[in-house]
């Protein structure tokens, strides 16, 4: 593990054609643009390299990231957007053998705990829906209610997003759903937090809503988001990534650099949002062989730097 300086950021410009980028915190905080993210990825573009924004947040469409970026002033196409919404709707289509040709919203049902966004993948892939949004428990709620309730018979998966509507009865309907094991369980991402805007704040991630679901059910969902590796598997099929020529830049030790090294990618870590220098040193000092999978190749403070390092190369 090593800063990122002038010398070893130009043998990484030269080695490498593709730059992923994870978004939150490195890119920007929320809305806000962080310093040096529209210019180093726009020098990037001149420079003829190729840019994919990678996120674990399904919190919008590919369209609507790819509005979002070059609202801020980052160059980006829906193409280039490799997101968990897109990306769970894809994988679940497959297991499911939905046709490509099937009416939106009229193939196999699933249950669905998730945001809008996840929802509309889900249904323009085919798949119908139920069980997102509200679902609040009643005041005067008892076991035998519940045992009174019936599930759908028809509900072919379970998907799991970050859902602000979380509830108990949510937790019940989906651990009954996944008691039957022919029904799949897919999750989009376990990030047990969000970044924010203080590190006195946290705020509970995804996986903070799929933990209470696997340890009812006693099933262990499939991970569509980092650091699992099917969305950069798609990338290598489709579209012939070549790992060997890509670096992955991200701010997430456990997610993002868990990811590069899985897939045997160059990896930056910019310490502008959620792991530190401290964290990172600490695992690259460690004698246990697992934590080396989350030791990054360089680090770095910010995108303000990465540009002043482009500017001289």
């Amino acid at each position: 593990m090593l800063p990122l300086d002038a010398s070893n950021f130009a043998t990484l410009l030269k080695d490498h054609d593709n730059f992923l980028f994870d978004c939150d915190g490195v890119l920007w905080k929320g809305n806000q643009l962080l310093a040096g993210a529209a210019e180093s990825l726009t020098d990037l573009k001149k420079r003829g390299k190729k840019i994919y924004y990678i996120t674990n947040n399904g919190a919008s469409t590919r369209a609507q990231y790819a509005a979002k970026c070059r609202k801020l002033g980052l160059p980006a196409e829906e193409a280039d957007i490799v997101c968990t919404a897109h990306f769970t709707a894809l994988h679940v289509k497959d297991l499911l053998n939905v046709s490509d040709f099937v009416t939106p919203g009229t193939g196999p049902k699933i249950y669905v705990m998730g945001t809008p966004a996840l929802e509309l993948a889900l249904t323009d892939l085919g798949l119908q829906c139920i069980g997102n949004g509200p679902d609040p428990v009643p005041e005067d709620f008892l076991e035998d209610d519940w045992r009174a309730e019936s599930l759908d018979k028809d509900v072919r998966a379970v998907v799991v997003g970050f859902d602000k509507h979380i509830s108990y009865f949510k937790l019940i309907k989906a651990a009954c759903y996944l008691n039957d094991p022919k029904v799949h369980f897919v999750a989009t991402n376990a990030d047990t937090t969000f970044p924010s805007s203080s590190r006195d704040i946290i705020i509970p991630g995804t996986g903070c809503i799929v933990g209470p679901i696997v340890m009812a059910c006693g099933r262990k969902p499939v991970i569509i988001g980092k650091p699992a590796t099917l969305m950069i598997d798609h990338l290598k099929e489709h579209f012939y990534l070549d790992v060997s020529r890509s670096v992955f830049i991200g701010d997430n030790l456990h997610t993002d650099i868990g990811l590069a090294n899985k897939c045997q990618m160059k990896s930056v870590l910019v310490l502008s949002g959620v792991s530190t220098l401290v964290e990172a040193k600490r695992y690259a000092e460690s004698t246990a062989a697992a934590d080396q999978d989350f030791v990054p190749t360089f680090y770095l403070d910010d995108m303000g730097t990465f540009y002043s390092l482009l500017l001289l190369s």
